[in-house]
């Protein structure tokens, strides 16, 4: 045998249900707010002059990651599991405009909600004293970054030690 339920008692259960996050059939669940995007120019982040101080030679794997980060989602990063949303070659590229290439980049990342890209900078051998300047610039400039969470070098699929991936800010 059922019971009916009155309208009181209903309207408490789909708020009780509502509270834990259950939606009733026939509701759509609510839609996650964003950030509003904002048609026309943005102001870009100041340029970065950097003196590139960090010393990594062509083969050497990079890493870094700002504290807070949760344990599984590196992982899924580090191994190159995380969705790739574009990507950005700074061959051939002075550090001044790599720097200015990388601010841009940046920034448009944040505007796309892209949360990991990939850099190409390459290991530095066709460079003339044979090292790796854009890859330390980009660990360099990953480090003072601060919409960037983590540094870590590509799997070889994706270039090895001559690229990475930076995990981004939501």
């Amino acid at each position: 045998m059922t019971k009916k339920l009155s309208d009181h008692d209903k309207a408490l259960f789909e708020r009780a249900m509502k509270k834990k996050g259950i939606i009733p059939k026939g509701e759509e669940k609510p839609q996650r707010k964003r950030d509003p995007v904002i048609e026309g120019k943005v102001t870009p982040s100041p340029p970065r002059y950097l003196n590139v101080r960090s010393e990594f030679a062509g083969n050497d794997c990079m890493a870094f990651a700002q504290a807070g980060l949760q344990q599984r989602l590196l992982k899924q990063f580090r191994l190159g599991k995380l969705l790739i949303d574009n990507s950005l070659d700074l061959h051939n590229l002075t550090s001044d405009e790599a720097i200015e290439a990388l601010d841009q980049f940046v920034d448009e990342a944040h505007r796309n909600h892209w949360r990991c890209v990939l850099i190409i900078h390459g290991k530095g051998y066709s460079s003339k004293n044979n090292t790796a300047t854009l890859k330390n610039l980009t660990y360099d400039y990953a480090k003072e970054h601060e919409r960037i969470l983590a540094l870590h070098s590509a799997i070889q699929s994706h270039g090895g030690t001559g690229a990475s991936y930076l995990l981004l800010k939501k």
